[in-house]
C-alpha cells in the first residue's frame, strides 16, 4: 500500500512539473556551465587549480584594464541571462543554483568598482610568490609530459607581461594615493630577491628539469633543458630583478605609513564591500567588532578554567607566557614537526565514520612550506586536490621558526586544514557529480572557513583533546578567530596602529610573537577575509542548535553533517534556510513514521534492522579504504 501511495505521489509530482519549468532548469544549468567555461578561459590559472588543464599554457594579465573590462562584461551578460529565469518556477536544487549563481555574479561585479589591481604585490599572497611554487613542479602545475613542460614555458612568457603591467599599475597608484604600507612592501622584498639566483640549479623554476620524469627521449630532454635555461636566464630572473628594484627604489619611498583601508581613497565603502563579500551577511564592521569582543571574553573564561585544571598560578597573562616559553611544548626540528602531523593523521581518520556518512575519495600529502615563502606564511595551509584524482591535496606545514610552532595547536590546526575541515569539505564538494560544475568550485569564504573552524569543535568526538593543553590549543585557535573580528575591524575602521593590533593579540592569546606578527600583517593586506571564520562558525553552530531542537531525539549527527556538505559552499543565509527546511522535513517524516499502520511499522522496523546490519559493513569498508591509503603512503615513504 505504501509503495502504491509513493508511486501515485510521484506521478502527481511529475504532472505538476510543466515543460516550461523543465526548460527553465535546463537553461539555468546551461548558463552556469557556459559561465564556468568562459571564466576559466579568462582566468586559466584558476582552471589549473581545479585540474582543468586545457589552459595550462596561459596566464591572464588580470591586473590590466583589458582583463577587468572583459570580466565586467562577462558578469553583466550572465546577470542579464539570469534575470530572464523565474526562480519560483525552479525546483529546490535549481533554486539553490539560482541563488548561488546570482550571489557570485553580483559579488564579482561589485568588486570591480574598487582598485585592488593597484595592489598587485604584497608579502604573503600574490602572483610573484605563487609563480615559483607553480614552476617548481611541487604545486598544481603538472610536469609529466613534454606538452606540460612547454605549457609552462608559455606561462613564463605571460608572466613577464604581467610583471610589466603590475609595475605600471603601482606607478599609477602612487599618483592617486593608492599605495601599500611601506613596511609591508619591505617584507615583500626578500621572497622576490630569493628568485634572483646566480646558479640556475638553485632556481625553483629549474626543479622540473632536475626532477624530469623518465620516458623522455634524449632529444626532448636536451631541448627542454635548453629552453628552461634560456627562459629562466632571459625572462624569469630579469623580471624578478626588475620588480624587486622598482619596489625597493621607487615604490617604497612613495608608500604610506598608515595601515587601514579607511586611509585610502574610497577605502571605507571598499572595506564595507569586503566585509559583506567575505561574511555573506549584512553585518556592519561595528557589529562584528562588538561580537568579537564578546567572543574574546567568553573564550578567556574557558582558558582560565584550563589554567586552573593544570595548576599554573598567576594571571592569565602569566599562563600565556608559560605556554609560549616552556620547551616541552615545542619540537626541536622541522622533520619532527612534520612527523608529528603524520602520526596525528591516523588517529583522526579512524574516527571520521562516527560523524560522517560520506567520506571524500581524494587523498592528501603532508609537506613543508618552501623556505623562500615560509617566513611570511601561516603555520599551515591546504592546496586542494583535483576532482578527477590526478593530483592529491597538499597540507603544507610551516617548519621555519619551529621553536615557535607549539605542539598543543597541532590537533585543532590539522582538523581545520585537513580532515574533517578544508580537505574533507572541498573534496566532497568537488567530487559531487550531482552539482553543476560551478558549484563544485569552492566559493563563499564564510562557509568554507566557518566549516573548518566548526570542525575544530569535533575534536573530542574524534578522540582528541585528551589532555588540558591540547584542549587549550583548540581554545587558542578559536581565540585567534575571535581576535580577528576585533583587530581586522579595528585596523580598517577605527584607526588602530599595528602596535595596538599586535598588543591586543598578545594580551588575549598565547600566540607566539612570530605568528602574531604574521597574522596582523595578513589582516592589513587582505582586509575582511579574516572575519569569515568566526562569523561562519557561529552561524553553523546556530544552525546545528536549531536542528537539534527541531529533531530532538531524532537528530542524527552523521545525517546533519552530510546534509551540510552535500550541496557545497553556500552563502550563510542560503545555507541556514536550506538546513531549516531539511530539519523541518525530517521532523515531519518522523511524525508520519510514528503514525504508520502496524504492517508499515513492521516493514520499517525490518528495514531498520537491515540498515543496522549493513552499517558496520559500510564503516568497515570506509575504514579499509582509509587503511589502504595509509599503507600506500607508508610504502611510498619507505620505497
Amino acid at each position: 500500500m505504501k509503495r502504491i501511495l509513493q508511486f501515485t505521489l510521484s506521478i502527481l509530482f511529475v504532472g505538476c512539473t510543466s515543460q516550461s519549468d523543465i526548460e527553465q532548469s535546463r537553461h539555468l544549468r546551461r548558463l552556469m556551465d557556459d559561465y564556468v567555461e568562459e571564466y576559466h578561459q579568462l582566468n586559466p590559472l584558476m582552471a589549473t587549480y581545479i585540474g582543468e588543464n586545457r589552459f595550462n599554457d596561459r596566464l591572464s594579465n588580470d591586473v590590466s584594464e583589458t582583463h577587468r573590462q572583459k570580466a565586467r562584461d562577462m558578469y553583466t551578460r550572465y546577470l542579464e541571462g539570469l534575470s530572464k529565469i523565474d526562480p519560483d518556477d525552479l525546483h529546490e536544487q535549481d533554486q539553490l543554483n539560482f541563488d548561488v549563481f546570482g550571489e557570485i555574479l553580483h559579488g564579482e561585479l561589485n568588486g570591480l568598482r574598487f582598485n585592488d589591481h593597484l595592489f598587485p604585490v604584497n608579502q604573503m599572497f600574490c602572483l610573484p610568490l605563487l609563480f615559483p611554487m607553480l614552476g617548481s613542479g611541487r604545486s598544481v602545475q603538472p610536469f609529466q609530459t613534454v606538452e606540460d613542460y612547454r605549457n609552462f614555458l608559455s606561462r613564463m612568457q605571460d608572466y613577464v607581461v604581467w610583471v610589466d603591467t603590475a609595475i605600471a599599475k603601482m606607478k599609477y597608484g602612487t599618483g592617486i594615493g593608492m599605495v601599500q604600507p611601506g613596511f609591508i612592501m619591505e617584507k615583500a622584498l626578500p621572497p622576490l630577491e630569493a628568485q634572483i639566483v646566480e646558479d640556475l640549479q638553485d632556481s625553483q623554476f629549474f626543479m622540473p628539469i632536475t626532477n624530469m620524469p623518465g620516458g623522455f627521449t634524449p632529444e626532448e630532454t636536451k631541448e627542454l633543458t635548453g629552453a628552461y635555461e634560456k627562459a629562466i636566464t632571459e625572462l624569469i630572473i630579469p623580471s624578478y630583478r626588475k620588480l624587486h628594484t622598482y619596489i625597493r627604489d621607487e615604490y617604497i619611498p612613495e608608500c604610506r605609513s598608515t595601515i587601514g583601508f579607511s586611509d585610502l581613497p574610497a577605502g571605507e565603502p571598499w572595506y564595507r564591500y569586503l566585509v559583506k563579500h567575505y561574511t555573506t551577511t549584512e553585518m556592519t564592521p561595528d557589529e562584528i567588532h562588538e561580537l568579537g569582543k564578546k567572543e574574546v571574553e567568553r573564550i578567556r573564561g574557558e582558558m582560565r578554567e584550563v589554567q586552573e585544571a593544570v595548576g599554573v598560578d598567576g594571571s592569565l597573562m602569566d599562563f600565556f607566557e608559560y605556554i609560549r616559553t616552556d620547551r616541552q611544548f615545542y619540537y626541536t626540528d622541522g622533520d619532527s614537526l612534520l612527523n608529528g602531523y603524520r602520526a596525528l593523521r591516523g588517529r583522526i581518520e579512524d574516527g571520521l565514520p562516527r560523524l560522517f556518512g560520506t567520506l571524500p575519495k581524494a587523498d592528501f600529502t603532508i609537506q613543508a612550506i618552501e623556505p623562500y615563502r615560509a617566513k611570511n606564511s601561516p603555520p599551515a595551509h591546504l592546496i586542494p586536490a583535483t576532482p578527477d584524482g590526478s593530483r592529491d591535496a597538499v597540507f603544507y606545514v610551516n617548519t621555519s621558526s619551529v621553536d615557535q610552532r607549539p605542539k598543543y595547536l597541532m590537533e585543532a590546526l590539522f582538523i581545520h586544514e585537513a580532515v574533517p575541515g578544508h580537505h574533507f569539505q572541498i573534496a566532497i564538494q568537488m567530487e559531487s557529480a550531482d552539482l553543476p560544475k560551478l558549484r563544485r568550485i569552492p566559493e563563499f569564504t564564510a562557509y568554507v572557513e566557518g566549516w573548518a573552524l566548526y570542525t575544530e569543535d569535533l575534536g573530542k568526538d574524534l578522540g582528541l583533546y585528551q589532555d588540558p593543553y591540547s584542549y587549550f590549543g583548540k581554545l587558542s585557535g578559536e581565540m585567534w578567530r575571535a581576535i580577528r573580528l576585533v583587530v581586522d575591524t579595528g585596523i580598517h575602521t577605527r584607526g588602530w596602529s599595528r602596535d595596538e593590533a599586535l598588543t591586543y593579540m598578545l594580551q588575549n592569546s598565547a600566540t607566539s610573537v612570530v605568528t602574531a606578527n604574521s597574522e596582523v600583517d595578513r589582516y592589513i593586506v587582505v582586509p575582511g577575509q579574516a572575519l569569515s571564520y568566526k562569523v561562519g562558525q557561529l552561524k553553523i553552530r546556530e544552525i546545528r542548535a536549531k536542528a537539534e531542537e527541531t529533531l530532538a531525539h531524532k537528530f542524527d549527527i552523521r545525517a546533519f553533517h552530510d546534509e551540510i556538505l552535500k550541496d557545497g559552499a553556500l552563502p550563510l543565509g542560503v545555507l541556514e534556510a536550506k538546513m531549516n527546511r531539511w530539519a523541518e522535513g525530517r521532523a515531519k517524516e518522523g511524525e508520519k513514521l510514528d503514525h504508520f499502520e502496524p504492517e508499515d511499522k513492521a516493514n520499517t522496523e525490518a528495514e531498520a534492522e537491515q540498515n543496522l546490519e549493513e552499517q558496520p559493513k559500510k564503516q568497515i569498508s570506509q575504514s579499509l579504504r582509509i587503511a589502504r591509503h595509509r599503507a600506500d603512503r607508508t610504502l611510498d615513504e619507505i620505497g
